[in-house]
């Protein structure tokens, strides 16, 4: 009789699960692209799947499972706890503007770190300074400059067409907002760096592919970029930035570790 009852409520289940999918749909945000950000489990899941997290759940207490992204980080980037990844899939749908589509978006509660997948990169080169508008912020592909910067750390925000130069070249890059100052966690992020395994990829000055600088335009206190991936926090959390590492690091469009030009506070004045 349980086995009956079962086989019955089933189809119902499956029906209601159908509607509750399709009523999180969040419209195409942007013009030319066709961004589209999945709430609730689907959402979670799509951005979880691209980015070396667990699946997770919104709407309700998440999954505590999670797994390894790559090459032995502590992977916490793809729990949730609560609606995160909802909310997260709904900010990022907000900004996937031109050119891309978000695939999804995961959550993790502590340090509220989400995470976002896009596809169709755009990229070309375009003058030294110019003015260039990105789909989403922080960005993940698009125009950039020829020339990209050196893999190091800068104390001022590096103009944004040279770093999405170097994600084309397979980077990270670690941003940063703390307009009252974030010392204690800027130090946290470079004993992070500093202890990353040496990239058998890279020329003999280059040990990590990684640049991180101050950016005042970042809607989050900090961030994480590669090639067609985000991770954005209100803390630096280095498991979770450690996951986003291991699972993008040597997946741009050009996979080469050579490094770049030392770039210059006034090098766009």
């Amino acid at each position: 009789m349980r086995w009956t009852l079962a086989g019955l409520a089933l189809p119902l289940l499956l029906a209601h699960c159908a509607d509750a999918s399709d009523s999180g749909a969040v419209p195409a945000a942007g013009a030319g692209g066709t961004p589209v950000a999945q709430s609730g489990s689907a959402g979670a899941l799509a951005g979880a799947g691209e980015l070396g997290g667990a699946p997770t759940g919104g709407g309700g207490a998440a999954g505590s499972s999670t797994q390894d992204a790559g090459r032995g980080g502590d992977s916490t980037a793809g729990a949730a706890e609560g609606g995160a990844g909802a909310a997260g899939g709904a900010r990022a749908g907000a900004g996937a503007g031109a050119g891309g589509e978000l695939l999804g978006a995961a959550g993790n509660g502590e340090c509220d770190v989400q995470l976002a997948s896009f596809t169709n990169p755009s990229a070309a080169h375009v003058s030294v300074c110019s003015l260039i508008s990105y789909p989403m912020n922080p960005p993940v592909y698009g125009d950039h400059y020829p020339v990209w910067a050196a893999y190091k750390s800068y104390p001022f925000a590096v103009p944004l067409g040279f770093l999405v130069h170097d994600l084309e070249h397979g980077a990270i890059v670690l941003l940063y907002n703390c307009p009252e100052g974030c010392a204690d966690e800027v130090t946290a992020a470079q004993t992070w760096i500093d202890a990353l395994p040496a990239d058998p990829r890279c020329t003999d000055d280059v040990k990590h592919q990684v640049v991180i600088s101050p950016d005042p335009s970042l809607p989050t206190r900090w961030a994480a970029i590669s090639w067609g991936h985000s991770l954005s926090a209100a803390c630096f959390l280095p498991s979770a930035f450690r996951s986003f590492y291991d699972a993008n690091l040597a997946h741009g469009g050009e996979d080469t570790c050579a490094n770049g030009e030392d770039i210059a506070a006034d090098a766009c004045p």
